[in-house]
């Protein structure tokens, strides 16, 4: 018992880490249940940490690196409902992945369930994402649309964000 009381604060640490350095610049988006999982995005054991927020408008720290990997807008200048933040564990890269106008399609927006699953190195799933994104090394991201059609978004090469669109129409 005791040594999962151990785990189990250690982890609550590991979590807050990055929403407690941000608190200024995003809150946890609470809306499923949950605003953390855990990740490896490198492929290299490593436990990184994905959190679901919502950025409150404040221009991020230059240490924080943004993505819309849509669109390459910046962050909508009075915030954004929902993103997802990254924290790499061993290099201590923090990076947010957004677009205003994909994560506020009702797929995103109404449900109370987000449509997003980690995609484990391993599993079934991930041996065909293998096969259909160049570069996957490491846990990836399935982000729902409202087509159907999930897309990953992962690190290629364990190293540079990417965002995968398979090319079948459901």
């Amino acid at each position: 018992m005791r040594n999962l009381l151990c785990l189990v604060l250690a982890a609550s640490a590991l979590w807050a880490g990055a929403i407690t350095e941000l608190s200024d610049y995003v809150d946890p988006e609470v809306r499923a249940g949950t605003y953390v999982r855990i990740l490896d995005l490198h492929g290299d054991g490593g436990s990184d940490t994905l959190y679901t927020v919502s950025l409150l408008g404040r221009p991020l720290p230059d240490s924080v690196e943004v993505y819309d990997p849509w669109f390459d807008a910046p962050v909508a200048e009075g915030g954004e409902d929902l993103a997802l933040l990254f924290a790499e564990q061993s290099t201590g890269r923090r990076f947010v992945v957004h677009d205003s106008l994909f994560f506020s399609s009702p797929i995103w927006s109404a449900q109370q369930m987000l449509p997003m699953r980690i995609i484990r190195r391993g599993t079934e799933e991930y041996q065909y994402w293998a096969v259909e994104a160049e570069g996957l090394e490491g846990d990836g991201v399935a982000l729902g649309t409202e087509a159907g059609i999930d897309v990953l978004v992962f690190l290629r090469g364990g190293a540079e964000l990417a965002v995968h669109w398979p090319g079948e129409i459901p």
